[in-house]
């Protein structure tokens, strides 16, 4: 009986973050332990921040965040797409995907003090990307 398999972030880029920078973070899978370095400011803790947040159902960074694209990466052929950009001036539209398919889009409009968010899509996020999500991780598994 061999051993399962489980699924790992193999990379993580992210473009343009804070409007500045572009990063690719290939993690170090056989010793498992990757070490991140760089100046104060950088974006280390945010981006770390970005995939915890993510896989916690806490998607409010993307909206806080200046970005345009995190990439994260799982195994050797799975990727996960989260896009950020800016609507007509009036909201900011953050789209996730799996694979490039199951594409589902989350809007937040923008006042001169909170970023409020469109319920509807908020509900819809919520409930049809985590379920999409799941099944095609089972199927890589199995």
């Amino acid at each position: 009986m061999s051993e399962p398999e489980f699924l790992r972030i193999t990379r993580i880029e992210v473009k343009q973050l804070f409007n500045l920078y572009d990063h690719v973070i290939d993690l170090n899978l056989d010793e498992r332990v990757t070490i991140l370095h760089g100046a104060n400011g950088v974006g280390k803790t945010v981006l770390l921040s970005m995939v915890y947040k993510f896989f916690h159902d806490d998607f409010s960074i993307f909206f806080y965040t200046p970005f345009t694209e995190i990439s994260i990466f799982i195994s050797e052929q799975n990727k996960i797409n989260i896009t950020r950009f800016m609507r007509d001036g009036k909201f900011i539209s953050i789209t996730v995907s799996f694979n490039e398919k199951n594409t589902v889009e989350m809007r937040a409009y923008i006042s001169p003090s909170k970023i409020g968010f469109d319920n509807d899509s908020y509900s819809d996020f919520l409930s049809k990307p985590l379920t999409e999500f799941d099944l095609n991780l089972k199927d890589i598994v199995s």
